[in-house]
C-alpha cells in the first residue's frame, strides 16, 4: 500500500521562539528528527522552512538534510498567512477529482508556532485534506478539534540548565542593542550585534540565534528587508515591554549604586542586590538580581575587585563604575529625570489637593514606584541640596529627613520643568483632538516627536511620567492598548489654560 503525500510547512522562528522557552536551541537537531519521523508516514513532495536566515550555514545544512529553505521577514502571523497562501495556491492548482496524480497531496503538516491557524486549517480539511500539527505546546481547543492530528514535539533536553533565566538572557541582548544604537544613532548592523554578542560569555555560537528570536518577538525592528547579515539592520522597538522592563532596570542599579558610591569606592555586591529589592521590577527573586548585576559585569559597565573583610578570613566580592564606558557618561541625565520627576509629582499633587506643601513620606512612597529605595532618598536630597525644594515648616530638621517639602516656584529647574510639562500636555492634547481621540503610545510618541523637536527617548520618558501620573491613561480593550487623556484633571485644566 502506498504511503499517502504531504508537504511540511515550518515557521523555523516560531518554533525556536518556542524551544527557548524550554532551555533548548537544538532548532538543527528537532527538524532532523521531524523530517525522518515525516518521512516514515508519509510520501513527502516538500517540506518547507520559512525563516528569516541570519547565519546562511544553518540555511545549507537544512537543505543538505532535505529541506527547501524559504527567506521571509515578518511576525508570526505573518508568516502563518505566508503558509496559508501556499498553500491556497496548492490546492488550487490540485484538481479534486485527480486523486490519482503525482502532484496531488494527501496532508499537510504545520510545524512550530503558536498563532491562530484555525481559519488555515479550515480550509484544507473543506478541500477534504488532511492537517496535522506538530508543536511543542498543545494548540488551542478549536485548533485541536479541527485539525486531523495533534502530536507533541520531542526536543532534546540541554545537558545542563541555562546559568540565567531566559528574560535575562534578553536583557543581555537588548543592552548591547541600545549601545550600539546610541553609537550609529538610529540603527545597527545585525552583523555588529552578532559581533558584540559572540564576545559575550553567554552567546557564543548562538548569537544568531538569539538574534532571530528577539527579531520574531518584535524586540529588534529590521530596518530593511534581506538576508544578508552583514548589510541588514535593525533598531529595538522602545515601546516593547521587555525593551522597556530592561532599560528600566539598567537605569534603577545604576542610579542605586552611583548614591552608594557617595562617599566610598566600593560597594559589596551582597549589598546592592539587597538594596535593589527595593524597586518593584526586582522584587522577589534574588537570582534575578544577582543574573542583572552580572550581565553588567560581563558588559564591561560594572567591575569586580575581590576586598578582604576586615574581621573575617574570606574576601568579598564588590562592585564599581567601569568610568571608561560610556553608559556611566549617561548618569548625569538620569540624575535630572529622577529630579524632573520629583518636581512633577510635587506640583501635580499640590495643584490637585489644594495644598501648599507634601508629606516627605507620601513623596517617597511615590518615587519609589519608579526607584528604589536609595535612589528615591538621593533624589529628594539632590532636590534639597540644589533648592529645588525646600524644607517646610521643621528649620530643626536634618536636610535629609525633613516631614514636608515644598516646591522653590522660582528655581530656573522648577521653572523650565513645569513650563515642559505644560507644553508637553498641550501637544498631546492637541494630537488626541487631530485624531479622533484614537490614539496609541506609538503613534503619540512619533506624533510628540515631530510637534516638538525631539527625540521618541524624551517623549516617551514624558508619556510614560504622564500615564504614571493620571494624566493619561492605558485602555486593554484590544491587542494594542489605547491612551486617553484625563482633560478633567486639574493638573491638565491648569496647563491648557495656560
Amino acid at each position: 500500500m502506498s504511503l499517502s503525500t504531504c508537504v511540511m510547512y515550518v515557521d523555523y522562528e516560531g518554533l525556536l521562539v518556542d524551544l527557548s522557552h524550554f532551555q533548548s536551541l537544538d532548532i538543527e537537531v528537532v527538524l532532523a528528527d521531524l523530517l525522518k519521523k515525516a518521512s516514515q508516514q508519509y510520501a513527502i513532495q516538500d517540506a518547507i522552512v520559512l525563516g528569516t536566515w541570519l547565519q546562511q550555514a544553518s540555511r545549507d545544512r537544512l537543505t543538505h538534510l532535505g529541506y527547501l529553505c524559504r527567506s521571509v521577514f515578518g511576525t508570526e502571523q505573518e508568516i502563518t498567512y505566508e503558509i496559508q497562501i501556499s498553500i491556497i495556491r496548492s490546492l488550487e492548482a490540485q484538481s479534486a477529482e485527480a486523486k490519482n496524480r503525482a502532484d496531488h497531496t494527501d496532508v499537510f503538516i504545520l510545524v512550530g508556532g503558536t498563532s491562530d491557524r484555525a481559519e488555515l486549517i479550515r480550509q484544507v480539511r473543506q478541500a477534504e485534506r488532511s492537517c496535522i500539527l506538530w508543536t511543542l505546546t498543545p494548540p488551542s481547543p478549536t485548533e485541536q478539534a479541527l485539525c486531523s492530528v495533534w502530536e507533541p514535539i520531542h526536543y532534546p533536553h540541554a545537558a545542563v540548565n541555562w546559568i540565567w533565566p531566559r528574560q535575562a538572557i534578553l536583557h543581555e541582548l537588548i543592552l548591547v542593542a541600545d549601545h550600539l544604537q546610541n553609537e550609529e544613532e538610529t540603527t545597527f548592523s545585525l552583523s555588529a550585534l552578532h559581533n558584540q554578542l559572540s564576545q559575550c560569555k553567554l552567546f557564543k555560537q548562538e548569537a544568531y540565534l538569539w538574534i532571530a528570536i528577539s527579531i520574531r518577538e518584535q524586540i529588534v525592528l529590521l530596518k530593511q528587508t534581506g538576508g544578508d547579515l552583514q548589510v541588514t539592520s535593525g533598531f529595538l522597538n522602545l515601546h516593547h515591554s521587555v525593551v522597556r522592563k530592561t532599560l528600566f532596570i539598567k537605569v534603577r542599579v545604576l542610579m542605586t549604586l552611583s548614591a552608594m558610591l557617595t562617599q566610598r569606592d566600593w560597594v559589596a555586591f551582597s549589598a546592592l542586590e539587597k538594596a535593589l529589592s527595593t524597586a518593584r521590577a526586582l522584587v522577589g527573586s534574588q537570582n534575578y538580581r544577582h543574573a542583572w548585576l552580572e550581565i553588567l559585569v560581563d558588559l564591561g559597565i560594572l567591575l569586580t575587585r575581590p576586598v578582604p573583610h576586615p574581621n573575617k578570613s574570606y574576601t568579598v566580592t564588590t562592585l564599581s563604575f567601569n568610568q571608561e564606558h560610556q553608559v556611566v557618561a549617561t548618569l548625569h541625565k538620569q540624575q535630572k529625570r529622577n529630579l524632573q520627576r520629583a518636581v512633577i509629582i510635587i506640583n501635580n499633587f499640590l495643584a490637585r489637593k489644594g495644598y501648599h506643601a507634601i508629606n516627605t513620606a507620601r513623596l517617597l512612597h511615590i518615587l519609589m514606584k519608579n526607584m528604589t529605595y536609595i535612589e528615591a532618598h538621593a533624589t529628594l536630597k539632590a532636590a534639597l541640596e540644589q533648592e529645588i525644594a525646600h524644607n517646610d515648616g521643621t528649620p530643626s530638621a536634618p536636610i535629609s529627613s525633613p516631614i514636608a517639602v515644598r516646591l522653590n516656584e522660582s528655581h530656573p529647574f522648577v521653572v523650565t520643568t513645569l513650563d515642559q510639562r505644560d507644553m508637553f500636555i498641550r501637544c498631546t492634547e492637541a494630537i488626541f483632538t487631530q485624531r479622533n481621540e484614537q490614539v496609541n503610545e506609538s503613534m503619540l510618541s512619533q506624533a510628540l516627536s515631530d510637534a516638538c523637536q525631539v527625540g521618541e527617548d524624551e517623549t516617551l520618558f514624558w508619556i510614560w511620567l504622564f500615564i504614571d501620573e493620571g494624566i493619561l491613561a492605558r485602555n486593554h480593550t484590544g491587542s494594542i492598548a489605547m491612551l486617553s487623556m484625563k482633560r478633567l484633571d486639574a493638573v491638565v485644566k491648569q496647563a491648557l489654560n495656560n
